[in-house]
């Protein structure tokens, strides 16, 4: 069975003189892929892992290179992107649904939906971090298990520093990455961007039963089928990391999900937001 949680994030800490990155799970997932790739390809960071098998395993996928990368015995339940430094909505959110498609018990209406997220995913990077690094993206499916793990990570501004100008009006919001997950909630509202992106993020976990964190700076929000948790990361990250974690066998009701959107929208609920 696989686990999910806060202590994941934990489970990277830089050196105490803050020259190599040391990762101390004993069980590699996205998230400290995309993580160490973020950090390797942009810092030149050296990575040294305190779990010699793991190190073997990384290095046989190769995680540094994030380009294209397969398992090791060539299935298709793995691939890490390094994104490019212009969003292509098709083909980068092509190669992450094609394994969402063999690997999911998933009807055509909750592929098109995850779709439409996965690409605002995208978007919310390549518009927000203000970096001329692109985002890194990797997806794992556990193909004895319930769950895919989608993460993605970037060097940029981060969440707080984006979202300066609307946090000055909230001044009571302790969580910008709980803030960001709300309806609505965007740095450039109004500017060809809905703020949809992690609101469609949060509220498809909540109906997938499925569980998403996303950590900026030193804060991190988890949300786990509906139930909600603020975290504290004992390290600064420079930029934004999210990771969606997919219950592969909880198809959800699209037309009811995008029905309470529009519902939403019309403000009879959440109407704090607008």
């Amino acid at each position: 069975m696989v686990r999910f949680s806060i202590s994941d994030f934990h489970e990277l800490a830089a050196s105490s003189d803050k020259t190599k990155l040391i990762v101390s799970t004993g069980f590699l997932k996205p998230v400290h892929i995309v993580m160490c790739s973020a950090l390797h390809a942009y810092r030149n960071i050296p990575i040294v892992f305190q779990n010699t098998d793991i190190e073997r395993y990384a290095e046989n996928m190769n995680y540094h290179a994030p380009l294209e990368i397969d398992t090791i015995d060539g299935a298709h339940h793995s691939k890490a992107i390094k994104l490019r430094s212009a969003y292509d909505n098709d083909e980068q959110v092509k190669k992450i649904m094609r394994i969402v498609e063999d690997n999911a018990n998933f009807d055509r209406g909750t592929i098109d939906t995850l779709s439409i997220i996965v690409a605002e995913l995208f978007q919310n990077f390549y518009a927000h971090a203000e970096s001329s690094q692109p985002p890194i993206c990797c997806l794992q499916d556990w193909s004895g298990g319930n769950y895919m793990e989608i993460a993605i990570a970037d060097r940029g501004i981060g969440i707080e520093k984006s979202l300066e100008k609307v946090l000055a009006n909230h001044p009571d919001i302790k969580n910008p990455c709980r803030f960001a997950c709300e309806n609505s909630v965007s740095a450039k509202l109004g500017k060809g961007h809905s703020g949809y992106g992690l609101y469609f993020t949060k509220r498809f976990a909540e109906e997938n039963k499925g569980k998403i964190f996303l950590a900026s700076g030193k804060n991190c929000y988890e949300n786990d089928a509906g139930f909600e948790e603020d975290h504290i990361l004992p390290y600064k990250w420079q930029g934004t990391v999210i990771r969606l974690i997919v219950n592969k066998n909880e198809p959800i009701d699209s037309e009811e999900f995008f029905r309470q959107i529009a519902r939403e929208q019309e403000g009879e609920e959440y109407d704090e937001f607008f």
